[in-house]
């Protein structure tokens, strides 16, 4: 984080975040004691940190020190790639459980509008559980306002059936399409990741969201996608129609929860629905998972696509809390 400017309080700081020292599995630690089904690992945070797309997309992180010296919170703001604005930063803010209620998220906070609104910011995105009471409360007594929310849903995979889509998938198969893997289609195609490129980025401005996701370059796409650490190249599944990309959905290790697996993107061009493509690379997906040990998948869908969510309450995804999602306008 390029900014050294720190934020002395009586009985400790807040300053930037550092790559070396203890500030890695110190947060690390305490997101974890907060949202310690998310599995947060150290080598994670850092891969995400050292494959940052600096050149084209802010990150900044701060830490709060006590007076003993001791890491008790962070704040996290950055640039959101696929919902780029200059002035649009994602703002996460998580403190210790034995030091919250004394000001630090607070004063983090502050921190990071101080810090960024020099810079051109002119809008905080903030998130929370529906029943974290605590989290709800901070964001609103801060000015943020929900816009919207969405549902984890997850799927035992020992429960699923694959015989119930046996049609569809029929339905697939007499169109002319099949299912390959990334990992294939890489030693076959020289131009394999520029076309999957273009591909995801049709599938995702048809995904509903409260802000329309816009193209990212094909080298922000293979670091957060293709060539992302937890994604899994034989779990990357491509619907074709003879050579032509026309669907694709992917599974992703979760850092920290061997038996759990984060199902990505799922999406379809639109002159090629109606054919049972997403469903037949859904059950591919959880095949492949159900033969390697998987016990369970994690799906996000927002409440604007319920088309989506209907889709994986077929297959038996049960939707976990929501996660709601805030704004502040930092011009007010």
């Amino acid at each position: 984080m390029a900014y050294d400017r720190q934020m002395d309080e009586p009985f400790g700081l807040i300053r930037d975040f550092s790559a070396t020292g203890n500030d890695y599995p110190e947060t690390v630690r305490i997101f974890n004691q907060i949202q310690g089904e998310d599995g947060l690992t150290v080598e994670a945070l850092r891969t995400q940190d050292e494959g940052w797309p600096g050149d084209t997309y802010r990150a900044h992180r701060w830490v709060a020190v006590s007076s003993d010296g001791d890491v008790i919170g962070c704040c996290d703001a950055r640039h959101v790639p696929n919902q780029f604005d200059p002035s649009r930063y994602s703002v996460l803010v998580f403190v210790s459980p034995s030091h919250q209620r004394r000001g630090w998220g607070t004063r983090l906070l502050r921190h990071a509008e101080a810090v960024l609104k020099p810079l051109g910011a002119r809008e905080f995105i903030g998130e929370a559980k529906a029943n974290a009471v605590g989290s709800l409360a901070f964001l609103g007594k801060h000015g943020f306002e929900e816009t919207h929310r969405l549902w984890e849903s997850h799927l035992d995979v020992a429960l699923f059936d694959p015989s119930r889509f046996s049609a569809q998938i029929a339905r697939t198969a007499s169109a002319g399409v099949t299912i390959r893997t990334l990992a294939n289609e890489r030693l076959r195609i020289p131009d394999c990741i520029e076309r999957l490129h273009a591909l995801h980025t049709g599938i995702e401005a048809d995904v509903p969201r409260p802000v329309q996701a816009n193209a990212v370059s094909i080298e922000t796409f293979t670091w957060q996608v293709t060539d992302h650490p937890t994604t899994i190249p034989e779990a990357f599944l491509i619907a074709c129609r003879g050579e032509e990309y026309v669907g694709l959905t992917y599974l992703r290790r979760v850092p920290g929860l061997p038996y759990i697996l984060s199902q990505a993107l799922t999406g379809v061009t639109r002159q090629a629905r109606g054919l049972g493509i997403a469903t037949a690379l859904k059950v591919a997906g959880i095949e492949w998972a159900r033969a390697e040990g998987i016990q369970e998948i994690r799906t996000w869908n927002s409440q604007r696509n319920p088309r989506m969510i209907s889709i994986n309450e077929r297959f038996g995804f049960i939707r976990e809390v929501a996660m709601c999602e805030f704004r502040k306008d930092l011009r007010e």
